[in-house]
């Protein structure tokens, strides 16, 4: 899209060289025509990472995972740009403080990027970079409305997903299981659960690639599985068989 290769080209000069402001200068009141914010979570040596994006014209949400990629694409209301910038002012952001921490062995984290009129500055929390603990509320209010708002404006284009989990383990019973779509937990389950492990389940996800990740008991035997999955409108559900000594997966 036209406005989202303008954004992300935006966000490589602002990444290219970051001009710190000086003297905690702030924010000016009113929300710049040429505003860019990119937020990134970075997940240290693990191969996954969130990058989202925000201008005038686009948002974009860039998921990573396990060597895949999603990018959803949207056009921002001006109210919520609005009500955005005003909490960015009302917490004065150029002012948030880090502090290095010296080496730190494979730590992740988030890194805030903000830049308008040949201006650009950055918040960095991951590495060897920590907000010190007076300005962390400060940090995270700010980290929650960029995903929020990108969030926001995405969910429009989330698809229904019906997941079927069926138990074919005769005799033995399942006595626990856990499920994942890329990082995110759809299922934690243990025999002692009021709720059936096996039923139809609807999901709602962003259409596009993700990877199925479980682990099962059974008796005293665990099983693992690892299974690529792509939804969109045409594909729609997938169905789960456990298994006493393997499982199934079906696209649907």
């Amino acid at each position: 899209m036209k406005h989202s290769s303008f954004l992300l080209g935006a966000c490589a000069l602002l990444l290219a060289g970051c001009a710190t402001m000086g003297g905690g200068s702030g924010l000016p009141k009113q929300r710049p025509a040429d505003l860019v914010i990119h937020y990134s979570n970075g997940g240290g040596m693990q191969d996954q990472g969130e990058n989202y994006y925000i201008s005038q014209d686009s948002c974009v949400r860039d998921s990573r995972y396990e060597g895949h990629q999603n990018r959803w694409v949207c056009k921002p209301d001006a109210k919520q740009l609005d009500a955005l910038y005003a909490q960015l002012v009302k917490d004065d952001v150029a002012t948030i403080k880090t502090e290095d921490k010296g080496e730190v062995y494979d730590r992740g984290g988030i890194t805030l990027h903000f830049g308008y009129g040949g201006k650009s500055f950055e918040i960095v929390d991951a590495g060897s970079s920590f907000v010190v603990e007076r300005d962390a509320d400060r940090f995270r209010r700010t980290a929650d409305g960029i995903v929020g708002l990108v969030g926001e404006c995405i969910q429009s284009q989330a698809i229904a997903i019906a997941f079927d989990l069926r138990v074919e383990t005769g005799d033995s019973a399942v006595q626990e299981c856990r499920i994942s779509l890329d990082n995110t937990i759809i299922l934690n389950w243990r025999a002692q659960n009021a709720e059936p492990l096996a039923k139809l389940r609807t999901l709602t996800l962003l259409p596009g690639r993700y990877e199925l990740t479980a682990s099962y008991q059974v008796g005293q035997k665990w099983f693992s599985i690892d299974w690529p999955l792509q939804f969109n409108t045409e594909k729609t559900g997938f169905q789960l068989i456990l298994k006493n000594d393997s499982f199934t997966v079906i696209q649907k």
